[in-house]
C-alpha cells in the first residue's frame, strides 16, 4: 500500500513537472516564432499575398476553365459544365477582391501574431492561424453551395 502512494507521488510530480517544461518549450517558441514574425513582417505578408495570388489566379480559375472544356476527351454535360464553371469562376475571383480590401490590414496582423506569440507562446498565434486558413477556405464551400443552386432549381 505505501509503495502504491508513492507511485502516486511519482506520477503526480512527474505530470507537474510536464505541464510546466511543455509551458516554458511553448513560451519560448512563441517567442521565437514572434521575434521572427515581427522582423521579417513586410517578406512574410508579400511571400503569403504572391501565394494567395498564385493559388488563385493560376490554379483555381485555369483549372476552371480546363474543367469547362474538355478535359478527359468526352464531355457528358457541356450546359451544365459551363454553368458550374462560371459559378466557379465568380466565386473565385471574389477572394482577390477581398485580398485586395485586407491588404493594408494584413501587416498587422502578421505584427498582432508575433506579439501575442511573444506575449503568450506559440498556441495562441497557432489558432489565430488555423482559424485563419479555415476562413480563406470558405471560398472553397461558397463555390461548392453555389454549384449545388442549379440542381435544386432542376428539381
Amino acid at each position: 500500500m505505501s509503495q502504491s502512494c508513492v507511485e502516486y507521488k511519482e506520477n503526480a510530480a512527474l505530470r507537474r513537472h510536464s505541464m510546466w517544461s511543455s509551458l516554458a518549450v511553448d513560451h519560448l517558441l512563441g517567442i521565437l516564432i514572434g521575434s521572427a514574425l515581427l522582423l521579417h513582417a513586410e517578406s512574410v505578408c508579400l511571400w503569403i499575398l504572391t501565394f494567395a495570388s498564385v493559388i488563385t489566379n493560376e490554379l483555381l480559375r485555369s483549372g476552371c476553365v480546363w474543367l469547362m472544356g474538355v478535359p478527359a476527351g468526352f464531355k457528358l454535360n457541356t450546359e451544365l459544365a459551363g454553368v458550374l464553371g462560371v459559378i466557379s469562376i465568380y466565386a473565385i475571383q471574389i477572394w482577390p477582391t477581398l485580398w485586395i480590401l485586407i491588404d493594408f490590414l494584413f501587416i498587422y496582423f502578421i505584427k498582432g501574431l508575433g506579439l501575442l506569440g511573444i506575449l503568450f507562446g506559440a498556441t495562441i498565434p497557432a489558432a489565430l492561424i488555423t482559424d485563419m486558413v479555415s476562413l480563406a477556405t470558405l471560398q472553397l464551400f461558397t463555390g461548392q453551395s453555389q454549384s449545388c443552386i442549379p440542381g435544386k432549381y432542376k428539381l
